[in-house]
């Protein structure tokens, strides 16, 4: 009987694992019946975003959001701390349909 090394053995079920994980990973892309991701119009996305800020008594009038057809959202304008500009990010990035928030405000710094 042949016997390998153990350097051998563990290449071996290394390479082993990896081959699993990627066939894994094959079967469960090929069974999703759904895209990863459904685009909406930058209409639908903006009144998604308007209405989530809305909801959590943001005012928006004085910020400038722009949207793009892939899900993605650029916020900028004067908020009144750097928590706000969280916040704020916070709940454009956790609304449905946005993919990515960039966030460009601009706050008093603390003294």
């Amino acid at each position: 009987m042949y016997k390998l090394s153990s350097r051998t053995q563990n290449f071996a079920q290394r390479t082993f694992m990896l081959a699993l994980g990627l066939a894994a990973v094959n079967v469960v892309f090929a069974n999703q019946s759904e895209p990863m991701y459904n685009y909406v119009s930058p209409d639908v996305l903006k009144q998604k975003v308007e209405l989530a800020l809305s909801e959590h008594q943001v005012d928006a009038s004085q910020l400038d959001i722009q949207f793009d057809e892939k899900g993605m959202v650029n916020a900028s304008g004067k908020v009144d701390s750097k928590q706000q500009a969280d916040n704020i990010t916070q709940i454009i990035k956790n609304t449905e349909s946005v993919y990515m928030v960039y966030g460009r405000f601009i706050y008093p710094q603390p003294e």
